[in-house]
């Protein structure tokens, strides 16, 4: 029996945390039902998650997905996008990339979910672009940074 350190259990309470909150926020979205099924596929401990998400009566309908800290936003794409969690936060990164271009250039708060929207009614929408826009830059450093990924399956 292997007996795991202190820091390994908070590590894994982190992942289960997220996996939650990643698997409630899915089911809302109707991305995926409550029978789906998550994958943890790389972390940066306590900051940043990908993992990959799936329904159990359909396991080929598959979504990369992110979330973590407030370094990060919890997002999805379809798993064809990319063929590793580093080419998801590639991708991840990207997007975010743009929609922060989109909301500084219009202010569109169309950009978000109904609840989202409502929670950032009277917020000058130029900080949360920039927020956003952090958020990506901090997925592109990860992913450019070789040390991350030395060992093929992250941290």
């Amino acid at each position: 029996m292997t007996t795991q350190t202190p820091e390994q259990a908070a590590i894994e309470e982190w992942v289960q945390k997220n996996s939650k909150m990643l698997a409630d926020y899915l089911f809302s979205m109707s991305v995926l039902t409550r029978d789906m099924k998550l994958s943890c596929r790389w972390i940066v401990p306590h900051k940043v998650m990908v993992a990959e998400g799936w329904a159990e009566k359909n396991p080929n309908d598959r979504y990369w997905l992110v979330a973590g800290s407030n370094a990060v936003l919890m997002d999805y794409a379809k798993a064809e996008v990319a063929k590793s969690p580093r080419e998801a936060l590639r991708h991840f990164a990207l997007k975010w990339q743009l929609q922060a271009e989109r909301i500084r250039t219009t202010g569109d708060r169309r950009e978000f979910d109904a609840q989202t929207r409502n929670a950032l009614a009277g917020v000058d929408m130029s900080t949360i672009a920039d927020s956003i826009a952090e958020k990506a830059e901090y997925l592109y450093s990860l992913t450019e940074n070789d040390v991350n990924w030395d060992n093929g399956s992250g941290h």
